[in-house]
């Protein structure tokens, strides 16, 4: 008897990996330049239902300010 992997998992129908680089540079003072880079996974629910969540890491390029890390989720539904 096959078992269904998706009902083991919650109803989950497909998974990724994503990862980017983004360079910031603003004309604000209060932002200047950044480095950011993300990684980190989502899950399909179905085809309409996602989760996912990155952990970034903003490098600012002026030596004085410190590097920091922050995590983002995003949880779609399209009906």
């Amino acid at each position: 008897m096959l078992i269904n992997p998706a009902r083991q998992w919650g109803g989950l129908s497909g998974f990724e990996i994503a990862a980017g680089v983004s360079y910031i540079n603003t004309d604000s003072n209060e932002l200047g330049e950044r480095n950011s880079y993300r990684f980190g996974p989502a899950v399909y629910f179905s085809k309409k239902t996602r989760l996912q969540t990155n952990l970034e890491i903003v490098d600012p390029a002026v030596a004085e300010e410190d590097m920091f890390w922050r995590i983002r989720s995003q949880f779609t539904v399209n009906l």
